[in-house]
């Protein structure tokens, strides 16, 4: 009978380590999913943030582009054989509204 008592007893050491295990590695794997998840959430927050200030700088060179009308630009001086292209210099502000 005590035999039968020990093995007893280290089945249940063995089915309390294992449980303890179990529950540490479902503990770990949790933390580390909410890591994951939170670098994931503050990466996509950031990529929505650029995207819409690159809209607004986009808005703000469409603005200034369409105040400029062909009387105002420059003329490519004819017979100019040195130039590939004609440069515009245009003026640029902050103009973008920043979200906090």
């Amino acid at each position: 009978m005590l035999i039968i008592a020990d093995i007893g007893r280290g089945a249940e050491v063995a089915v309390t380590r294992g449980a303890d295990v179990v529950h540490q590695v479902l503990d770990t794997t949790v933390l580390h999913v909410r890591r994951i998840v939170g670098a994931l959430t503050q990466t996509l927050t950031r990529v929505a943030r650029e995207a819409h200030d690159l809209a607004w700088d986009y808005q703000d060179v469409a603005g200034e582009l369409r105040t400029l009308d062909g009387r105002t630009r420059p003329k490519p001086v004819a017979g100019n054989g040195d130039s590939i292209a004609e440069v515009l210099v245009l003026p640029v502000g902050d103009k973008r509204r920043r979200s906090s």
